[in-house]
């Protein structure tokens, strides 16, 4: 029974020790990957007034209307930094489209538009899935900005303006191959939801066994 308890702590200690190896090297090598594409990309967010279905409509109507601005404003961009000299010199002009949609459909809301960096949750975008973390976004802002937003990336321009979903198309696909290295790409295009719940499933139970 001695010999048993001391089998039995010494599988305890080497499981603990090897789940928290691989934790580390999994969240070391997750965050490595999502700085290096946070370092290449802009996200796009529009963050509606608030939840009921008639601020949701407009924050997609505005949405569609400043996306389609945007896209003729950023025309021969070719990267990140010029992308973001054009936005920061037309934000006036993106609230002005913004505010005019809602003066259009009788709403006297403020919007904001700005360039900012900040902490973004785990997100799916048509087939791919970007980690959280830090990303630099153009957000605006819709009134009180207490609903649910909109996403998509402005650079690469992966932006659509029909629909609800998104979807990334394999020519839009080669602009996100262009920028990002082999690694980081198959990072977030490889990973099917399937996968993604195995993985982290995986770590989960590692998670718990290190726990114990």
């Amino acid at each position: 029974m001695v010999y048993q308890r001391i089998i039995a702590s010494l599988l305890s200690v080497i499981i603990g020790f090897t789940g928290s190896f691989i934790i580390t090297n999994e969240k070391t090598k997750e965050e490595s990957v999502q700085k290096g594409i946070a370092r290449e990309i802009i996200r796009f967010h529009v963050i509606a007034n608030s939840d009921s279905e008639e601020d949701q409509s407009l924050k997609l109507q505005v949405k569609d209307h400043v996306v389609t601005c945007l896209s003729e404003l950023l025309q021969g961009a070719e990267s990140k930094e010029e992308t973001r000299n054009i936005i920061n010199t037309n934000l006036g002009k993106i609230e002005e489209q913004a505010e005019q949609v809602l003066k259009e459909e009788g709403h006297s809301e403020k919007v904001k538009a700005y360039l900012t960096t900040c902490y973004y949750p785990v997100k799916k975008y048509g087939d791919y899935i970007f980690p959280a973390g830090e990303y630099e976004a153009l957000r605006l802002e819709i009134g009180k900005a207490e609903g649910k937003n909109w996403w998509c990336i402005m650079y690469p321009n992966l932006c659509f303006v029909e629909g609800t979903y998104a979807i990334v198309d394999e020519q839009k696909a080669e602009l996100l191959k262009d920028i990002l290295t082999e690694e980081e790409f198959d990072a977030i295009s490889c990973i099917s939801e399937g996968k993604y719940k195995i993985k982290f499933k995986i770590l989960e139970t590692l998670r718990s066994l290190v726990d114990k």
